[in-house]
């Protein structure tokens, strides 16, 4: 006897052929939220879901929280199972798709981390088996010969079993096994693995299942069924369901993706429109996701000759920039430890200057233009905005702030001119205030005890409000399985405001020039849009959600800006996704970068500006007549080669300067 057929016999064998199907399991959950069929899932197809995530991930920690994700899911989507019966394929492909979107996140957290990591320590390993390369080519198996592949060889159904859950002739189960399975060989010779059938049959067989802790299927189920009931809970890991929000929202994209274009297409053939197959199909729809209204941005970036002027002085990555108070000059802070300074009209470089110690530059003009501040490793240092000649430092040892501002008003005590400044590394936020000629005094913030985000430098957001009495800053804490952003009063007393709705480390926040917006994005892609009411007492806001733009799956947003007029929110980051490299033996990372844009007045993305390729958009401003659109573009990410040149840095960022005309 084969031993394809041996395997099946046994699998045969070792079934029950009394326990209750999975579909009865799946109706009973979806109907009545029962707890025991839902744990008996978890029982059944735990063991196979951990596998692919071990597989696809490695790293136990990551695989748990994918692991846990999957059962968040099917907590929510239990109905979207068709038949019920299917459960076991389903989970399947719902665990390759969290996993690999995990794997996403923790490519991106690792090459966060390569700046300042040696490149050996971070670098991703081959496969050292054939798992992930076996659960990619299964993915993308057409659905009729995965799920039966799935059933069969990784769930360990009979063929008779397999019939009754898929809801197929058992001949037809068979059939499609047996093609699935020849399928699949097929693919994997296609990527220098060559297995014969008994081979592979003993491969789906060892990859099956894994051993799955009892406490981590406990806690499964615990975490699921309180997300299942909407509930806020701590017992629900925040990676967790960042993971499982994210995987929702792409099915919930894909399901209604298809109706559009059904829809789309009957409508035109009633309109009589004919298509020419030579011009290539018409653009699809932006449908917006039937539970949570949201904004997909998939714009062409603007032409050539609308591109930006790209200043490449600093010969290396820039960090940040900022555009003097009245226009007339552009200031930006490189990786070289160099703030440069361009006037703004002509783009002339007209000073630059050396700090001491360089770590992350990052600038930030006074009220009145007269200073710029600049951060490195040990603190900030102030410069003559004319000059670029220090006037003075303070001094914080090992701060490393990569994000600075002053207060956007200054208070006469007396005569006496009273100045403040906030520079903040993520996690613990310094503020100075200080009289013209005397010490300053320092405040010292902390409002990350229990920092949650992903691995790598945080962020550190600052942003004044129009009158100066608060600032936006990061509190990297799980609250209720959201990440806060604090409105915090910076010192003057008034009540602080807590804003919990990211899911992931927030990078960037930015306030409109009339106040009455705020703004949020991070490391889960989404922008969130803030409305500021004031309160019933004096100094008091009352700030609410207004709208979200979810970002493709994979991005992340690292700046933001809004124009003068309020119109107009743009945000700078990447898109980040696996492409399959037919000469590599797993799939790449590939990453994209550009400038979201949005019409506030309408909720709908304009054309996204085009980025250099690698050039990560770190920093964001307008200028003050918002005619101007300046960014700090560079990838951090990537490690500094042995032996790089100056002529090899300045590939690696520059300012870029748009120009922006009333019909943009």
């Amino acid at each position: 006897m084969p031993t394809t057929m041996v395997i099946d016999v046994l699998r045969s064998l070792a079934s029950d052929p009394d326990c209750e199907p999975d579909g009865e399991l799946v109706t009973r959950f979806a109907e009545s939220r029962d707890p025991a069929a839902f744990a008996e899932l978890v029982r059944r197809h735990g063991p196979t879901v951990f596998g692919v995530c071990r597989r696809v991930l490695g790293h136990v920690q990551d695989a748990e929280d994918a692991f846990q994700a999957v059962w968040l899911v099917l907590a929510r989507r239990a109905v979207d199972v068709r038949p019920p019966g299917a459960v076991g394929p389903w989970l399947y492909g719902v665990a390759v798709r969290t996993a690999t979107k995990a794997r996403v996140l923790a490519m991106k957290r690792r090459h966060r981390q390569l700046a300042a990591a040696k490149p050996e320590a971070v670098e991703d390993a081959p496969p050292a088996d054939l798992g992930p390369l076996l659960d990619e080519e299964l993915a993308r198996l057409p659905e009729r010969y995965r799920r039966a592949v799935v059933a069969c060889d990784l769930n360990g159904r009979s063929r008779s079993q397999a019939a009754r859950d898929l809801g197929w002739p058992e001949g037809t189960v068979a059939a499609r096994v047996a093609k699935g399975r020849e399928l699949l060989a097929a693919r994997l010779r296609q990527r220098g693995v060559t297995l014969s059938s008994a081979a592979l049959a003993a491969v789906l067989a060892s990859a099956a299942r894994a051993d799955l802790p009892p406490s981590l299927a406990a806690n499964a189920v615990a975490a699921a069924l309180e997300f299942a009931s909407g509930a806020a809970s701590a017992s629900v890991p925040p990676v967790s369901r960042m993971l499982a929000e994210g995987v929702m929202r792409a099915m919930s994209l894909s399901r209604w993706k298809l109706p559009a274009v059904v829809l789309m297409t009957a409508g035109l053939a009633a309109g009589g429109v004919v298509v020419a197959s030579s011009g290539g199909p018409p653009e699809k729809p932006r449908v917006p996701d039937p539970v949570r209204p949201v904004v997909v941005t998939r714009a062409a970036p603007v032409p050539t000759e609308k591109g930006p002027t790209v200043l490449k002085d600093h010969g290396d990555l820039v960090y940040s920039v900022a555009v003097h108070p009245e226009g007339k000059t552009i200031a930006s802070g490189g990786a070289d430890g160099r703030v440069i300074v361009h006037d703004a009209k002509t783009l002339k470089k007209l000073w630059e200057a050396k700090l001491v110690n360089p770590g992350t530059t990052a600038v930030a003009y006074s009220a009145d233009g007269a200073l710029i501040a600049a951060t490195h490793k040990d603190g900030v240092t102030l410069l003559d905005a004319v000059t670029g000649k220090t006037i003075r430092e303070f001094e914080e040892k090992g701060s490393d702030p990569h994000a600075v501002a002053f207060t956007p008003t200054t208070d006469s005590v007396q005569g006496v001119r009273l100045h403040k400044l906030v520079f903040a590394n993520g996690r613990t936020t310094f503020v100075k205030s200080w009289a013209e000629g005397a010490e300053p005094g320092t405040v010292t913030f902390d409002p990350s005890p229990n920092f949650y985000g992903g691995a790598g430098r945080p962020g550190a957001p600052l942003a004044f409000s129009p009158d100066g009495k608060r600032v936006l800053m990061t509190r990297h804490e799980a609250v209720d399985g959201k990440i806060a952003v604090w409105a915090w009063s910076a010192g003057s007393g008034v009540p602080n405001v807590l804003l919990t709705a990211h899911t992931a480390a927030v990078y960037a926040a930015a306030w409109s020039k009339d106040g009455k917006r705020i703004a949020t994005a991070g490391d889960d892609g989404r922008v969130i849009l803030w409305d500021v009411k004031e309160g019933e007492k004096k100094d008091d806001l009352t700030i609410t959600e207004a709208r979200r733009f979810e970002m493709p799956e994979g991005s992340a947003i690292y700046s933001l800006a809004f124009s003068p007029d309020g119109k107009t929110l743009v945000a700078g980051g990447f898109q980040a996704g696996m492409r399959r490299d037919e000469k590599a033996a797993h799939s790449m990372l590939e990453v994209t970068y550009q400038v979201w844009r949005w019409d506030l007045a309408t909720n709908k993305p304009l054309a996204a500006l085009r980025v250099l390729p690698n050039e990560a958009v770190n920093s964001l401003v307008f200028s003050p007549d918002g005619k101007m659109l300046v960014a700090a573009t560079g990838n951090p990410f990537i490690p500094r080669p042995p032996g790089e040149t100056r002529e090899d840095r300045a590939k690696r960022g520059g300012v870029h300067v748009w120009r922006l005309t009333p019909n943009e």
